[in-house]
């Protein structure tokens, strides 16, 4: 054989083996994964007699939700999005949202809370996102749909990450000048990973 055609087969096998080499064998297995995105008031900070700051938090909160809800829809959860619109009735509302979702779709593979919270204290004065992440695999656990009625307790699930976007920064009294949408993409991320 030639000494030139050995070389080229040589070449060939290595970047076919290395292109084999570097596939994954990894499935991606979010397609038709359901996730619940939560917000709202109920999770937000709140101020007594003040509703411009109140309807600042909710806004805050519904939008970050909302921009997360579409964000993981593109890479290709069902995503479902709760915004409460009272905090009085929180817990009752978010519980019948679980059992609606549960007793129509059969499940809910994690859920999202989005929470805007006002810390003030001596060293801190400042507003954030706090952005959460749950599975829901402990929800499910040993559940009988039947015959249990704690299937769908929300207070059985334990949270598995969590992240915090600056909104206003206590020292500076200046608003995060960074985008909305890199914090939510980065949350969405956060899931993306933890549901792979």
């Amino acid at each position: 054989m030639h000494k030139a055609t050995i070389i080229r087969n040589i070449l060939i096998a290595l970047i076919i083996s290395g292109l084999f080499g570097c596939s994954s064998t990894h499935s991606d297995n979010i397609k038709g994964k359901r996730l619940l995105i939560i917000a709202g008031d109920g999770l937000n900070s709140t101020y007594d007699n003040n509703p411009a700051a109140n309807g600042f938090m909710h806004e805050a909160g519904k939008t970050f939700a909302t921009q997360l809800g579409k964000q993981l829809e593109k890479i290709g959860f069902d995503s479902y999005l709760f915004v409460s619109t009272n905090e009085s009735t929180f817990n009752e509302q978010y519980q019948n949202v679980i059992n609606n979702l549960l007793a129509n779709d059969g499940k809910i593979d994690g859920i999202a809370q989005i929470a805007v919270i006002h810390t003030k204290n001596d060293q801190r004065n400042d507003i954030a996102i706090h952005a959460t992440y749950f599975t829901t695999e402990s929800m499910m656990e040993n559940c009988n749909f039947r015959m249990s009625s704690t299937c769908h307790d929300v207070s059985r699930i334990s949270d598995a990450n969590k992240k915090t976007y600056s909104v206003i920064d206590g020292k500076t009294q200046r608003f995060n000048e960074t985008p909305i949408g890199d914090m939510v993409t980065d949350m969405a991320l956060l899931i993306y990973h933890a549901e792979r």
